[in-house]
């Protein structure tokens, strides 16, 4: 009882802060994870795998899979304006993806292009800052390379979730890294990342040994 009206408490929260916006893609975006929230607190250890591989494959395909799904002309007329500009900004990356597919343009240059896009008589920036998707913003920037380091790293955290609900014991075994490095900026964020991925390979390697 206590688990789900914690979950209950921490989805009404997640709906007063993502709806306050008066924003349909929010909306929709909170209505998707509260499926996969209610998904792992039934069946966690599907969701987490589920989750993961999902996101994952979607990293290595966006930029092949994202240009079929908004090849239609009339798709920019027929959705709400903001919308439609990501449509268009999603065309813009991916082409510009192709142009360096293999190790992108470089950190941060999504700020680089100058090229315009006139949508519905209004004008924007190819890539106005970030493409609005964190996939075509890893291949834009870092190329198959990075995609493929960002998809390692999904399936590592996937490993690292189940390793930290495996027992007391391993839990204060991954935590006894984590508790070490302070997740104060970027920096912080990347060394904490490192180590949750480290000691999930640590488990899996004391499991290997217990299987034999």
């Amino acid at each position: 009882m206590e688990l789900h009206a914690s979950a209950a408490l921490i989805m009404i929260a997640g709906a007063t802060l993502s709806l306050q916006f008066d924003q349909l893609v929010t909306a929709i975006g909170f209505g998707i994870s509260g499926l996969v929230f209610a998904l792992a607190l039934f069946a966690r250890q599907f969701a987490i795998r589920a989750t993961s591989f999902g996101l994952s494959v979607w990293m290595l395909a966006a930029p092949f899979v994202t240009p079929l799904l908004v090849a239609s002309p009339q798709l920019v007329e027929s959705v709400p304006l903001s919308w439609a500009h990501r449509i268009a900004i999603w065309r813009y990356t991916c082409a510009r993806i192709m142009e360096q597919p293999w190790i992108g343009h470089g950190i941060d240059s999504g700020r680089m292009p100058t090229d315009m896009l006139a949508i519905r008589r209004l004008t924007t920036r190819g890539i106005p800052v970030h493409p609005h998707s964190a996939s075509l913003q890893v291949w834009h920037d870092l190329g198959l390379v990075g995609a493929l380091l960002a998809a390692m790293l999904l399936c590592t955290a996937a490993g690292a979730l189940e390793a930290f609900r495996a027992g007391p014991l391993r839990r204060g075994r991954n935590c006894s890294g984590a508790r070490h490095v302070r997740p104060d900026g970027q920096r912080g964020l990347e060394r904490l990342a490192g180590v949750v991925a480290g000691d999930a390979a640590v488990d899996r390697g004391v499991d290997r040994r217990a299987r034999r």
